[in-house]
């Protein structure tokens, strides 16, 4: 936190006037692997293009836009499990 690499936001409001200054996406993916959420890459490719894609569509540029890439704490439903 103290090294300012991540965002922190403690209240709603903290967050909802960050996200109103701020192009962010979020992205929230079923892992792939037992072990490793993205073994081969495949989202994680996946997850650029869309983020080109935006940027390109709505005029952002690719250095301002901010990327929550969420992979293990949302849960998720997987009829297979």
């Amino acid at each position: 936190r103290d090294r300012g690499l991540l965002c922190y936001f403690d209240t709603y409001e903290a967050a909802r006037v960050f996200a109103a200054a701020h192009p962010i996406v979020f992205f929230s993916h079923q892992w792939l692997g037992h072990a490793s959420p993205d073994p081969s890459g495949e989202h994680f490719r996946a997850m650029v293009a869309a983020g080109v894609q935006l940027c390109e569509a709505f005029n952002i540029d690719e250095a301002e836009l901010l990327i929550w890439a969420d992979f293990h704490s949302i849960p998720q439903k997987n009829k297979y499990l």
